[in-house]
């Protein structure tokens, strides 16, 4: 995996109605912590797997970085076809990317990522923001040290901003 620095945005609605900022080590937001860096993982392995079977070409790689996972399992669901491609030559390139993704999704499964030594670096009550760090170990014995922000909009909707996939 790629330690290249991503920022992904999440958020979803939180039934806390806290008045602060959200705690690092809370619940909802070591869940979406943990989702968001799954789905990166996930995305980062499907690459490395499809440039390895299928080329490293400029062109290749610029779709695939621009195409997330959900993307493509949408076209796949969709029966939509690949841009410059007849719908045979189409539904088989889907059919090997489905491939690629289940490949990558297991690996994550079996990489049994959790959360670890999670720290409050700060907090900001009046903003409604924490900023943390912590580790990210997976199975292997390779730990990843990320940094993510929790933070709750004015309509208490939960925001979280991992860094460091």
């Amino acid at each position: 995996m790629n330690k290249m620095l991503f920022i992904l945005v999440f958020g979803f609605l939180s039934g806390c109605g806290n008045s602060g900022a959200p705690l690092c080590s809370g619940g909802d937001v070591q869940d979406l912590v943990k989702d968001i860096s799954e789905e990166e993982t996930v995305f980062q392995i499907f690459k490395e797997i499809f440039l390895k079977r299928r080329g490293n070409s400029q062109f290749v790689y610029l779709n695939i970085a621009n195409t997330t996972v959900k993307n493509w399992k949408s076209l796949i669901d969709s029966g939509g076809i690949i841009g410059g491609f007849k719908k045979d030559e189409s539904d088989k390139m889907l059919q090997l990317i489905l491939g690629f993704i289940d490949s990558a999704e297991m690996q994550v499964s079996n990489a049994n990522m959790k959360i670890t030594s999670i720290r409050t670096s700060k907090k900001n009550d009046e903003l409604k923001k924490s900023e943390c760090d912590a580790n990210l170990p997976f199975s292997n014995g390779n730990t990843l040290p990320i940094t993510y922000t929790a933070q709750m909009s004015d309509d208490d909707v939960l925001y979280v901003e991992v860094l460091g996939l």
